[in-house]
């Protein structure tokens, strides 16, 4: 985030890069004339332009969330062995409140410095988010009547769906258990009764695609394709996070602002003081989203794909994610992923939001048993860095210890 400045000062990456002129201000321009008289001779400086400082720039990132994520997502890096980590915290009203990435160059010693560390992945890096998007789909299903997501609406799984098979585990599924799981068989089946054009103009209004003005000079919009050039497997692709969309991190965590805001997302914002589009923008309605809340809560608890980010005496919530990654043009097979989790705190007034990623991480525990290692997935990997984060978080502030479970 922080960025570098050449010898002449002149920011070169990163913030410093974006608001050079703010931060640079101008040199200021005295003439010098040469004059005698009979008292001698002096000099009489004539000012054309006055000197102009520049401007102090504040940023909306608070300094002891920054050292918990940057050291979550450090220690994330180096015991799951990935090849690099990333995360964002947003408040609910979509001020940035750290963003990480990590390996990382000290800003302090250009020795250190190599192109690749100094890169922004949460704004540069265009990815598939996998199983994080299913909450989305669930939420568009209720607000369309499609689903209504009690523990009475049982949905069959025992049916193949396109390339889909199923998994032979289940044969009837709630919303809560197909969440709980990060069933994809499941989520296809809800997808399957949403129309197309709906899907693309949810995603579309959840902002993926659009730039997000944070840092405009380095980021990636993303994409998101139109939805007629859709073949029947992207929709079903796109319910669980692959297909005809790739969004950066911020993104994600961006869109999860709809559990903070009932159903609506703010603009982010990194600068204070700085003029941004204050429009928010409904996407869901309230009593949905809170009722998708809850099933996250339970993603969070033990039995759910994410109980690793589980807080002792703290409700959290949230959403694992697993993509493979294309290697030479195909999916990889071979635990190649990128790992995702995003997730919010308290679940019933989320004060903090956090979207995580690891890439290609290679050491991680096996489902329940600790002691043994296997294939990364979200749940494995990313759900433990967003517990090592906000678990520091959450017991610092002091608002939040009156929430906390007995």
């Amino acid at each position: 985030m922080l960025g570098r400045v050449n010898h002449d000062k002149q920011g070169v990456s990163g913030i410093e890069a974006e608001f050079n002129t703010t931060l640079t201000g101008e040199n200021g321009i005295t003439q010098l004339s040469f004059n005698q008289n009979s008292q001698g001779s002096y000099f009489n400086p004539l000012t054309v332009n006055q000197l102009k400082h520049g401007q102090n720039i504040t940023l909306t990132i608070d300094a002891n969330i920054q050292f918990h994520t940057y050291t979550a997502i450090k220690e994330s890096v180096e015991f799951h062995e990935a090849n690099s980590g990333s995360a964002i915290i947003l408040a609910a009203n979509g001020e940035v409140l750290a963003m990480a990435n990590y390996p990382a160059t000290d800003p302090n010693d250009n020795s250190t410095y190599k192109p690749s560390h100094w890169r922004n992945r949460v704004l540069q890096d265009k990815v598939e988010p996998g199983s994080t998007m299913k909450p989305f789909t669930m939420l568009l299903a209720l607000d369309q009547n499609k689903i209504t997501a009690t523990n009475n609406e049982l949905i069959d799984v025992t049916k193949r769906i396109g390339k889909h098979k199923p998994d032979g585990k289940y044969k009837y599924m709630t919303i809560k258990k197909i969440l709980e799981k990060s069933h994809n068989l499941g989520t296809v089946n809800i997808s399957e009764r949403l129309n197309k054009e709906n899907v693309y103009n949810t995603w579309n209004r959840l902002g993926f695609g659009h730039l997000l003005g944070l840092v405009p000079s380095i980021e990636t919009s993303g994409s998101l394709k139109n939805f007629e050039s859709w073949a029947l497997s992207d929709k079903r692709a796109l319910s669980y996070g692959y297909g005809p969309m790739e969004t950066n991190l911020a993104q994600l965590a961006r869109a999860y602002l709809v559990f903070a805001n009932q159903g609506a997302i703010p603009p982010l914002k990194l600068v204070k003081g700085v003029n941004v589009d204050e429009k928010i923008t409904q996407v869901f309605s309230k009593n949905s989203t809170l009722k998708i809340a809850n099933i996250l809560d339970s993603v969070a608890s033990w039995g759910g794909s994410g109980y690793r980010a589980r807080i002792k005496g703290y409700d959290v919530a949230g959403k694992t994610g697993t993509a493979e990654k294309i290697i030479n043009g195909k999916y990889n097979k071979k635990g190649i992923n990128r790992t995702f989790f995003t997730g919010f705190a308290p679940v019933n007034n989320p004060k903090y939001i956090m979207a995580i990623m690891l890439d290609h991480p290679k050491k991680c525990y096996n489902h329940y048993r600790p002691d043994e290692l296997n294939k990364c997935g979200g749940g494995n990997s990313a759900a433990m860095t967003f517990k090592s984060a906000m678990e520091n978080i959450l017991t610092a502030d002091q608002s939040i210890k009156l929430l906390a479970k007995n």
